[in-house]
């Protein structure tokens, strides 16, 4: 009985009056509590039962990752003080400060790395945080990944670094926080693009300004061989 209280107590925190005829999963509960931002109740949740703070959840999602996805930095921080892994994240290697460092969450970045999660993990794609950073323009996550040291140079699968996702995208200040945190200049990727070559080639906003600061301080511009026209 005082379970199935529990139950109507939760979902009418939820906000779900309709599911009151048939008591929800407890673990469904703890991801909408994490995905609606309920942290009072995450809080409830993870100190009666703190095996969950672990557990998969829906789509076999743990609760740190879910909150590092949407940002929900309160949460992080009652998942992270609970024990939770900073190291667990999905099937395909995505951890939770990669989806951090994506989504551009600088406090659940900050909170991840000073509890020693590993700045250079690689997801499937052989892609670290700060490759992840770079590609969705989360420059003060940059910052902060290099000030934790993560290293500039590690190449994903596809033999990019960070700086060829930044100057392809025409980021000049994140193109300047990577070089002056220890980039390569030219690294060249299995494409057989360097940085600049990138920058010249894909013409995005800003490129000019990226490329031309680049070739000032010995950046080369390295693409492959356009293919021979037809006679």
């Amino acid at each position: 009985m005082l379970k199935s209280c529990k139950h109507l107590v939760i979902i009418f925190l939820l906000g779900t009056a309709s599911a009151i005829a048939q008591p929800p999963d407890e673990l469904d509960v703890l991801f909408r509590a994490v995905t609606d931002g309920r942290a009072e109740l995450v809080q409830s949740l993870v100190q009666e039962h703190p095996d969950w703070v672990d557990r998969e959840l829906y789509l076999g999602i743990r609760p740190l990752y879910r909150a590092s996805v949407l940002g929900r930095s309160e949460i992080a921080q009652i998942l992270i003080s609970s024990g939770a892994d900073i190291e667990a994240g999905t099937d395909r290697g995505t951890l939770p400060l990669h989806a951090a460092s994506q989504n551009g969450h600088l406090a659940i970045v900050e909170m991840l790395l000073a509890a020693r999660a590993q700045p250079d993990a690689l997801d499937e794609s052989g892609a670290t945080a700060l490759h992840l950073a770079a590609r969705h323009k989360q420059t003060k996550v940059i910052t902060e990944l290099l000030r934790n040291g993560a290293n500039p140079n590690i190449r994903d699968q596809k033999g990019r670094t960070p700086l060829h996702f930044s100057a392809g995208l025409g980021q000049y200040e994140a193109v300047q926080i990577l070089v002056e945190g220890g980039a390569e200049l030219s690294p060249v990727d299995k494409a057989g693009y360097s940085p600049l070559g990138w920058a010249r080639t894909l013409k995005r906003n800003g490129f000019g300004d990226v490329g031309g600061w680049l070739e000032a301080r010995g950046g080369e511009d390295i693409r492959p061989p356009e293919p021979e026209e037809k006679k």
